[in-house]
């Protein structure tokens, strides 16, 4: 980091993990929800900018950011992706909970509805 404050690495950085996230949620998610991906990079983009600039540190934004931008590639951190965006379809209004849960792409709501939560909280 330099002496401003700035990290022209982190950006890069940044970049490749949401290239990757993109890939992820290209090869996993059905076609009708594909067009919001670039919409969600976006949103994650700027979380990601929201939480550096607010300063907010803890756990719980780190457990997720991580789960979100991270991963040792288990199924758990592929299906913590997956439903990230799931949620981010919620947070938006572009379907229901109950309509995922309901159809099986995801397996329950608990973790769907612990992400709108997140979403909400940094929305603010």
């Amino acid at each position: 980091m330099s002496s401003d404050g700035s990290c022209s690495d982190c950006l890069t950085l940044l970049d490749l993990e949401l290239e990757v996230l993109r890939e992820i949620l290209e090869e996993n998610v059905p076609d009708r929800f594909k067009q919001y991906i670039p919409d969600f990079i976006e949103f994650v983009r700027k979380l990601v900018a929201k939480i550096r600039s607010s300063g907010k540190k803890s756990r719980s934004l780190a457990i997720r950011l991580g789960f979100l931008l991270h991963g040792d590639g288990s199924q758990v951190s592929l299906n913590a992706k997956i439903n990230a965006f799931y949620a981010y379809l919620v947070h938006r209004g572009v379907v229901t909970a109950y309509y995922l849960v309901s159809r099986k792409y995801v397996a329950g709501g608990g973790s769907l509805y612990k992400w709108v939560h997140f979403y909400r909280e940094l929305d603010k």
